[in-house]
C-alpha cells in the first residue's frame, strides 16, 4: 500500500527503502487495457478493427494533440498530462509532476477556461487540480464540441 501511494518526487533526496508507484502503474495500465478489451468483446458485436478504434477512443492521443495545438495557436502556456484514461490541463509552462508544481499553474486562467467551457456546454472538473476522464461514452460529437469550445476561448477576454 505504501508503494502504491508514494510518488517519486516524495523520494527525491531521501534515504529510504520505499519504492514509488510507477511500476505498479505500468501493471495497472496493462490490466485496464485487458479489462476494457474484455468488456468491448463481451458487450458489443463489433469486428476487431471497430473494437480497437473504440478502445483507442478511450485514450485518444489525437484529441489531446488537437487541444495542445489550439492552445499553442492562442499562445496559452499549458501542460497536458495524461495517464491511461485520465488527463489534466495545467496553464503552466513547466512540467507538472507534483503538488508544488501544480500550485504554480495559472488557476485564475483555468477558472476562466472552466466557465467558458461551461457556457459552451462542455462540463469539466471545476478545479485545475482535478482530472478529466476519457471514456468510450465520449463520441466524436462531444470531442468536436470540446475542440470547438476551446477554439472559441479568448483568454484575454473570458
Amino acid at each position: 500500500l505504501k508503494e502504491a501511494l508514494t510518488h517519486k518526487s516524495f523520494l527525491r533526496n531521501k534515504e529510504t527503502n520505499l519504492k514509488h508507484y510507477e511500476r505498479l502503474e505500468f501493471l495497472g495500465d496493462a490490466i485496464l487495457e485487458v479489462l476494457v478489451s474484455e468488456y468491448l468483446f463481451e458487450n458489443f458485436d463489433l469486428n476487431e478493427g471497430q473494437m480497437t478504434a473504440m478502445r483507442a477512443n478511450m485514450v485518444n492521443k489525437h484529441t489531446l494533440n488537437e487541444i495542445g495545438k489550439i492552445l499553442n495557436q492562442k499562445n496559452i502556456p499549458h501542460r497536458i498530462n495524461r495517464k491511461g484514461s485520465m488527463m489534466s490541463i495545467f496553464f503552466h509552462i513547466g512540467a507538472v509532476t507534483n503538488f508544488e508544481e501544480a500550485q504554480q499553474a495559472n488557476h485564475s486562467l483555468f477558472n476562466n477556461f472552466f466557465h467558458h467551457m461551461l457556457r459552451e456546454g462542455v462540463y469539466l472538473p471545476p478545479s485545475g487540480y482535478e482530472t478529466w476522464f476519457i471514456s468510450s461514452a465520449i463520441t466524436d460529437v462531444e470531442i468536436d464540441r470540446t475542440l470547438s469550445a476551446i477554439q472559441k476561448f479568448d483568454y484575454n477576454n473570458d
